[in-house]
């Protein structure tokens, strides 16, 4: 979307030089002020890279406004703007919104999977790659990242109870998402999701971070490493961590694994602590790993439930 910002620079510096076309001419020839609606349908109709269309096209200042807030915001939030703003407008759909939508996350995972959810417009979002840490556009150090995070929930509407969302490079090992999902579950925050890109659009996988000893019942637990998948659990019914139930390789083989579990011993009635799976991962395993094991525990590719909560152990 880097092209839109740039379009919008060129529609601020319109603003600035030659405010007289800021108006539009009504059916008489006379001079009409653009509307907000008609601003947004225009802009709705445009294309991100046509810059010519927006400079001739939009002139409602309060639409050219609502653009140069949004500049540097994530793009979940980028796009709950735009939803507002159209909604506002009383427009039915808008193609612009769209496609920003369609815009796949950077440096996210790819995976195959259901049970994936929409990515929360007033999350958090904190991402990782080899350049670093970046916390809400800030550059941010892992050493400082819990005091960080702390100041942020203190100012931040919703405080803790607000989704941290994580954009992790595939190439990252898993080190990084425990060593990140410690110092948010530090700062107070319990709820997450990793970020991943699903049929060309973002995605996220909710999960939360939770000692398995704090769970009751069955407590289902799956070990990620990067060749092997290993299913038992935490009261030892379904085998243990050194004799597993089920060790698998792939994510799909983990999957069928995981229905025939709950097929067998809940027969489709379960309790809230019988839909939660822990996980534990090597932390040498690809982020890429991780994010295909766990876009497929949630759901079954039928649209079957398999286990919806996600609990990443401490």
């Amino acid at each position: 979307m880097r092209t839109l910002w740039i379009v919008l620079v060129c529609l601020c510096a319109c603003k600035r030089h030659h405010p007289v076309q800021r108006s539009v001419h009504d059916d008489a020839g006379g001079p009409a002020l653009q509307t907000f609606a008609e601003g947004m349908a225009a802009l709705c109709a445009g294309k991100p890279n046509d810059a010519a269309y927006f400079k001739s096209h939009v002139m409602n200042p309060e639409v050219i406004t609502l653009y140069e807030a949004i500049g540097d915001i994530s793009p979940a939030k980028r796009a709950e703007r735009i939803r507002v703003a159209v909604a506002k407008a009383n427009l039915g759909s808008c193609a612009l919104l769209e496609k920003m939508l369609a815009v796949p996350a950077a440096n996210a995972p790819a995976v195959t999977g259901l049970g994936l959810v929409e990515l929360a417009p007033h999350a958090l979002a904190i991402s990782a790659t080899d350049a670093g840490i970046v916390v809400d556009a800030k550059p941010t150090q892992l050493a400082s990242l819990e005091q960080t995070l702390t100041a942020i929930a203190k100012a931040k509407p919703g405080g803790t109870l607000v989704r941290v969302q994580l954009v992790l490079a595939p190439a990252l090992t898993a080190q990084v998402l425990l060593q990140l999902a410690d110092a948010i579950d530090k700062a107070g925050f319990k709820d997450l999701a990793l970020v991943v890109n699903a049929d060309g659009v973002s995605r996220a996988i909710p999960f939360t971070h939770q000692d398995v000893a704090t769970g009751r019942g069955v407590r289902p637990e799956v070990a990620i490493s990067a060749t092997t998948l290993r299913l038992y659990s935490g009261d030892g019914s379904e085998g243990t961590q050194d004799k597993p139930k089920a060790t698998v390789a792939s994510p799909a083989e983990l999957a069928a694994a995981l229905n025939e579990l709950a097929v067998r011993r809940w027969h489709g009635k379960r309790t809230d602590d019988d839909r939660r799976l822990y996980v534990t991962v090597d932390p040498a395993t690809p982020i890429q790993r991780v994010a295909d094991v766990l876009a497929v525990v949630r759901a079954m590719p039928d649209g079957g439930e398999l286990f919806p909560q996600i609990a990443l152990t401490k």
